[in-house]
């Protein structure tokens, strides 16, 4: 199964949310077990430049695991936790599921992700 094509837009500063559903055949897929990761790599030289996961509370969760549904919730001081810059670029992205025993991996989303330049600093 090939990962879905997407692109997020943030804008540097900013809080950054969103709900993913994992329906293989129409039917979602249960999460039990589960963990989730999310990284962003500078799309010229592959450095990391942000992780987000549910492993470390790092802004990724499976509140119900019943219903498929990751969620992003990552505030500010997550977002600006790693090597993301305040200049506009597109960088890589993508959202990876794992089964407690490592036997399914999946990528469910990958694409661009998009950082637009804070112009009002709020802090």
């Amino acid at each position: 199964m090939a990962a879905a094509a997407h692109a997020f837009r943030w804008t540097y500063g900013d809080s950054f949310d969103f709900t993913l559903t994992w329906s293989p055949g129409g039917s979602p897929q249960d999460l039990t077990g589960y963990t989730v990761d999310m990284k962003v790599r500078n799309r010229a030289t592959e450095v990391e430049l942000l992780h987000l996961d549910t492993d470390t509370g790092g802004g990724l969760s499976i509140p119900t695991p019943a219903n498929g549904q990751v969620v992003c919730a990552a505030s500010p001081t997550v977002m600006l936790g790693g090597k993301l810059t305040n200049e506009s670029k597109i960088h890589d992205f993508d959202l990876q599921v794992r089964s407690s025993d490592g036997s399914i991996v999946r990528t469910l989303i990958a694409g661009d992700f998009q950082v637009e330049k804070e112009v009002t600093d709020v802090a």
